[in-house]
């Protein structure tokens, strides 16, 4: 991601004079007192989002300002804290964090028994490397975050997506959560990165593999991603009856016929997901409806990225859509699964914005529907957690004490 685009300087200071002035009468709000702590932070946020969406609509083609952009969110994701163990990832990787400072290497083994902070072995020793370097929790949280961003950044760059579009679709669909579990950011991230190796003229699968080996070290739940290695070509060209398939299982979960996710569950060797599987139906019908809304919106849109430019980027794209359909009848059980979006969402961002899709209106009208859809999902399903995020953190404590 460069950082200003030499082509188009003018549209850089015009764009960056806009978000000066913004944030200027954000601090001015803010020092009037006029609006509260809370709703001027999540004013400052969704400013950001949509000063950054206007830019793309407008056919403006800037760096700095989606830059400085992703500089706000990396701090507000290493900066973050919670209050009264508001928050269970977040409280559970802290003390997991405190228990290794105070007992060492030695009680590596102990850490999840003790704290409750549950973590795969590779995330406890990286843990550990950065209590010996002496980083605080969030000094080690805001070093993950960066190193993140820059393998997403480096594995979407080959799409050649627009960052002004990138970014506030992130930032109302899947960043509220990455905050919260930086652990399972950190390893999709990872697994964004493998992706690229995918979308080459030449593919290159075992690239691919083991970066997903990776990222299991730091998040089992990665070995998701794994499938896409194993899902036949043929399925690229009947996604519509793939589709069909995995909406039937989502009403039959909600019938109840049968127990799908016990039998999904006793193919894996997987405790946690044998404890979703007792659970029956954890969520809403709405808001699991909602989510396979989104899943079968993006299919659909790969799938005629994919008719009327084909190659190994198109390609990949739909499979990788067509994997997550997967996550429509087991949703239901937890929104947990809603997880296994994330990466290919990020690859879907890059690919609507890119030249790929030739004409440009319809590229537009794609990336218009799914920021309603992003908008839609943040309003009616993360809310509560987006105001959390913002309020109780000590960079937004700063810029608007």
């Amino acid at each position: 991601m460069a950082f200003y685009n030499k082509e188009h300087i003018g549209q850089e200071i015009v764009s960056v004079a806009l978000l000066v002035l913004f944030t200027i009468a954000c601090l001015c709000a803010n020092i009037g007192n006029t609006v509260s702590h809370g709703n001027i932070c999540l004013f400052f946020v969704g400013g950001l989002a949509l000063i950054n969406a206007v830019i793309y609509f407008m056919g403006k083609d800037v760096k700095i300002v989606p830059f400085i952009t992703l500089a706000v969110l990396v701090l507000i994701m290493g900066t973050a804290y919670s209050i009264d163990e508001s928050n269970p990832d977040l409280d559970g990787y802290l003390r997991g964090y405190t228990y290794l400072q105070d007992y060492g290497i030695s009680h590596l083994n102990d850490v999840n028994a003790d704290t409750n902070g549950g973590a795969d072995l590779g995330f406890l020793i990286l843990m550990y490397l950065f209590i010996i370097l002496g980083f605080s929790y969030n000094g080690f949280v805001t070093t993950l975050a960066i190193a993140s961003a820059i393998l997403i950044v480096s594995g979407i760059k080959r799409i050649r997506g627009n960052y002004s579009f990138i970014l506030p679709c992130y930032m109302l669909m899947s960043f509220t959560y990455d905050v919260f579990q930086i652990r399972f950011f950190f390893a999709y991230s990872i697994v964004v990165y493998g992706i690229h190796f995918l979308i080459k003229p030449h593919k290159e699968p075992l690239k691919y593999f083991f970066s997903v080996l990776i990222a299991m070290a730091f998040h089992f739940s990665s070995v998701f991603f794994l499938i896409l290695l194993v899902t036949p070509k043929f399925l690229s060209r009947n996604y519509k009856i793939i589709v069909a398939c995995f909406i039937a299982l989502f009403a039959m979960a909600y019938l109840n016929i049968g127990s799908l996710m016990t039998i999904v569950a006793s193919m894996l060797p997987a405790e946690r997901l044998m404890k979703y599987a007792s659970q029956g139906i954890g969520i809403s019908i709405f808001t699991s409806a909602f989510v396979s809304i989104i899943v079968l919106t993006m299919i659909m849109i790969a799938g005629y990225i994919h008719k009327v430019s084909q190659n190994t980027t198109t390609e990949t794209l739909l499979r990788l859509n067509i994997l997550c359909s997967i996550v429509i009848p087991i949703v239901p059980i937890s929104l947990d699964f809603e997880r296994f979006l994330r990466p290919v969402l990020m690859t879907d961002y890059a690919v609507l914005s890119s030249p790929i899709i030739r004409k440009k209106g319809r590229r537009y009208a794609y990336c218009f529907l799914v920021i309603v859809l992003s908008s839609l999902r943040v309003s009616v399903m993360v809310g509560g957690f987006t105001r959390d995020i913002v309020t109780n953190n000590y960079f937004m404590d700063f810029l608007f004490a």
